[in-house]
């Protein structure tokens, strides 16, 4: 007979039995049954996909989602929404939902911010960014492209110190200040070096959806190329939703796709029922 006695909990995964369950399971169910009543399709991915030959266990869904929804026939799914595991590499639980094609961005948003208040019953708080708007701008400041990588990833981590480090060296005072560029101040900082229609478009966005301005946000995932959002409530360090425009990433897939996802953070949604 097989011995299962050496089964152990894989680093970074966590069970959850009882009430922590049913606050999981809750959140879960409301934002799923949302999402549905949105007019949203239900999208399922395997747990493990094969990348660059290698299996691997899912990491983040966006990709997974642009991967099926990329494959010859499922054209005609516009608006998805998807719930699972993710290793990160501790696990985490999601549900997100993707729009492709003609992106109603503030209505998403909208949608996004509604379903959370619902579950939760407290005001959510909205900060939007422009992750291409910005990588553009450090485009045309750095000239060595594996600095401006650095740079941009420093960016994405709010690692101000390093940052300040190699804008000294660059002398540029700029780059510097990009991770406490709020606000219209802060669009006027950026504003003789980026598009100006493009930076328009983001105030326009975070005046219908009542959102904070924050220019040193990029999202920590390299595919967004466009506008950011992230929303937080009171009791969560974290945000409970991260968000944005990804339309390069669809390009990998050989397509050329507008698309916009939101993801929700189940754990910390489940820590303020």
């Amino acid at each position: 007979m097989q011995s299962f006695s050496t089964i152990r909990l894989k680093d970074g995964a966590t069970d959850y039995v009882g009430p922590s369950a049913e606050r999981l399971q809750r959140v879960i169910r409301q934002l799923e049954d949302g999402l549905e009543q949105s007019n949203y399709t239900r999208l399922i991915t395997p747990l493990i996909e094969e990348i660059g030959g290698r299996e691997q266990i899912r990491m983040d869904f966006t990709t997974s989602v642009a991967r099926a929804l990329s494959e010859r026939g499922r054209e005609q799914y516009k608006r998805v929404f998807y719930s699972g595991s993710v290793f990160q590499p501790e696990e985490k639980f999601q549900v997100g939902f993707e729009e492709r094609g003609e992106i109603a961005a503030i209505e998403a948003i909208q949608l996004a911010v509604r379903l959370i208040e619902e579950l939760t019953g407290k005001a959510v708080t909205l900060s939007i960014g422009d992750a291409g708007l910005i990588e553009h701008l450090i485009e045309t400041r750095v000239g060595d492209h594996h600095l401006r990588d650095q740079v941009t990833q420093m960016l994405r981590l709010r690692n101000v110190i390093e940052l300040k480090q190699i804008a000294r060296e660059l002398d540029d005072e700029l780059l510097a200040k990009l991770p406490l560029l709020f606000g219209r101040e802060g669009a006027e900082k950026i504003l003789p070096f980026v598009d100006e229609t493009r930076l328009n478009a983001v105030l326009e966005l975070a005046d219908a959806v009542n959102a904070d301005l924050d220019f040193g946000q990029m999202g920590l995932q390299t595919y967004y190329d466009g506008v950011t959002i992230h929303g937080f409530i009171d009791g969560v360090t974290e945000p409970v939703l991260v968000g944005g425009r990804y339309d390069r990433l669809y390009e990998q897939f050989g397509q050329q796709q507008q698309a916009f996802g939101i993801g929700f953070s189940v754990e910390r949604l489940a820590e303020v029922l």
